[in-house]
């Protein structure tokens, strides 16, 4: 099993659209810690601006 397997399938069970996750849950999802590089700064998921890439492609 992948390390973000669980959190997949999470996900994939999840009925519904937009899904707000806290550092705390999907650490508790994944039953260990995200690396230290998961909690600095904005990361590589934003493409600028305050929505995510995802959103902004998709406008």
């Amino acid at each position: 099993m992948a390390k973000y397997d669980p959190l997949g399938d999470f996900l994939g069970k999840r009925r519904g659209g937009a899904c707000t996750l806290s550092h705390a849950n999907i650490e508790e999802i994944l039953g260990e810690p995200l690396p230290p590089s998961a909690k600095r700064g904005r990361g590589s998921h934003r493409s600028g601006g305050d929505r995510p890439h995802a959103e902004r492609t998709a406008v």
